[in-house]
Order: C-alpha cells, then structure tokens, then sequence
C-alpha cells in the first residue's frame, strides 16, 4: 500500500500514501497487493510522460476488479478522456464493476459506453458526449470493435473531404 517515493529498491526512501489508494481500499473492503500497488506507479508515471506500456497479468490478480478501476481514477483529471477498451465478452461484466466501484462517495465517477459501428455517423451530440465524459471525469468503456469503426469512420470522412466529397 506504501510505494517506495524514491527508486524501487532505494534505502531510507520514505513511503507515500495516496489517499485515494486509502478510499478504494477501505470502499471496495480489499488489500492491494504491493505488487498491484507498484504496477499503478508504473502504469500511471508511463501515462503521465504520454509514453505506452503493456504489462500482462494472469486471470485472478485484479485486472478487471483492482487495476482497471484505479487507472480510471487516478488517471481522469478533467483533461484527457480516459477510454478502457475491453472484449465485447467482457464489456457488460466490466461495467457493472466500475459502476459498482464508483456508485458511491467518495470514489463517485460516471461511467458511460461508448458505442460505435461503421454505418453511425460523427455527430456533434457524440462529440459533445465525449466532452462533458473529460469534464465530468467519467469513464468510457468500449470495445475493440466500436474503436476500430471509429476509426476507420475517421478515415473514410478525411478521405472524402480530401477528395472534396464531402460538403
């Protein structure tokens, strides 16, 4: 519960105590695993440099009911939406975690799908959607599919418009 604020490793680094970690925690009645715990600092401090990281954990260390919820958390700051992508066989099991872990004070957080194929359209009310989700530091859950038509809708439109297609 306590990272290590110097280098992992380091003697005489003092500890630090997120009070978040504290309210997810003492909320969701759990101990988080040291390991868990430095897996947020590196995860978090990889996203804070806008750099990647891919870290791979086997079924039953807290992916879905520990990690995940506490990216959400620590990572929404009003200023960049913060998008879980997760299997379409996982989305509904997903969601109603991270409703259940953010239903209540003081870890309170919208959670919102994001839902999309290639015969929608990019509307302003989508835009708008994904707008107040930053503002309001909500999450959005999708799956691979919905980003992918997405995607590929943002290509087909730049396409038209650089063809002059589009009016």
């Amino acid at each position: 519960m306590r990272p290590p604020s110097g280098p992992a490793g380091t003697v005489g680094a003092s500890p630090s105590v997120d009070p978040r970690l504290l309210a997810f925690e003492f909320s969701n009645g759990i101990v988080m695993r040291p390991a868990q715990v430095e897996l947020l600092r590196k995860l978090v401090a990889s996203a804070t440099l806008g750099k990647s990281l891919c870290h791979q954990m086997l079924m039953g260390e807290g992916k879905t009911t520990v990690v995940a919820p506490l990216l959400a958390l620590l990572l929404s700051d009003g200023e960049q939406l913060v998008l879980q992508v997760v299997p379409a066989p996982l989305l509904r099991f997903s969601l109603g975690v991270l409703r259940s872990v953010f239903s209540h004070a003081p870890l309170r957080k919208p959670v919102w799908t994001f839902a999309f194929n290639r015969r929608a359209h990019v509307t302003e009310p989508l835009l708008a959607k994904a707008r107040m989700a930053v503002a309001e530091r909500a999450v959005m859950v999708s799956t691979p599919g919905a980003i992918k038509a997405f995607m590929l809708k943002q290509l087909e439109l730049l396409h038209l418009l650089d063809s002059g297609q589009y009016p």
